[in-house]
């Protein structure tokens, strides 16, 4: 039986093959978000190195002020999004998310660079197959 203390992130991190650039309009972001069935995406720059973070919440905040320019994503993206490394253990990575009251924590590679993103829902996830007696060495 695996004990629950070395359970890392990895195993229940979402892929995340979608990211895009801070000169994205918001309508393009929006219209990304719903296509894909996320609600956040990487902003990275043509390197793939992570500028920020837009969240449905970050675009939510927006339904109710009028603008007269149009906003880009790094307009609202949260710049340099918190993040944990490839092979953290998970309940560090549940533990920062809690600790910053975030929805999703960025998976770097060794190299820094995006290994996939780690989200509330992956973390309900990790707490159902632990309660289910499903997690296995």
């Amino acid at each position: 039986m695996l004990d629950l203390k070395d359970l890392i992130v990895d195993v229940y991190t979402t892929p995340c093959p979608i990211c895009i650039r801070p000169d994205a309009g918001i309508v393009e972001v929006q219209k990304i978000m719903q296509d894909s069935g996320v609600r956040h995406l990487p902003v990275t720059d043509s390197t793939g190195r992570i500028l920020g973070l837009v969240s449905q919440r970050d675009l939510q905040a927006l339904a109710n002020i009028e603008t007269v320019s149009p906003l880009q994503a790094s307009d609202i993206m949260v710049e340099s999004p918190e993040s944990v490394s490839a092979g953290c253990l998970l309940s560090e990575a549940v533990f920062k998310m809690s600790e910053h009251m975030i929805g999703s924590l960025l998976v770097l590679d060794g190299e820094g660079k995006l290994d996939g993103i780690f989200t509330s829902t992956d973390a309900l996830n990790a707490l159902i197959e632990v309660l289910r007696g499903e997690v296995i060495a």
